[in-house]
């Protein structure tokens, strides 16, 4: 019988921000994932090195990087804020994907 443990894997992934942030994914694929999450997931947080300064997105269900912009979603919910100096700016809502949905059609379109 195998141990389930040899299942829990994860891979962090960094991508270089404006003004020395760095967003951190961190791709599980586990046995063991939490309540609402499959075997698969995605965990993210911002650092600033320098500062010694982290920012938890631990509910972000995504993130990356727009132009100069981060962009995440949380429940739905699609915001964007600039990282700057002292910190991630105002994050506002650019699209609540929450009152959409899908329709049957049937084919031939």
């Amino acid at each position: 019988m195998r141990d389930h443990h040899q299942w829990d894997n994860h891979f962090t992934f960094e991508k270089v921000l404006p003004n020395r942030w760095v967003i951190r994914k961190v791709a599980h694929a586990t046995t063991e994932n939490p309540v609402g999450k499959g075997c698969y997931y995605h965990t993210h947080s911002l650092h600033h090195d320098d500062r010694d300064v982290t920012i938890d997105g631990q509910d972000w269900e995504w993130a990356d990087l727009d132009g100069d912009r981060l962009v995440w979603n949380v429940k739905g919910v699609l915001f964007a804020a600039d990282p700057a100096p002292e910190g991630l700016g105002s994050a506002h809502s650019l699209y609540d994907f929450n009152p959409l949905t899908l329709e049957t059609i049937e084919a031939p379109y």
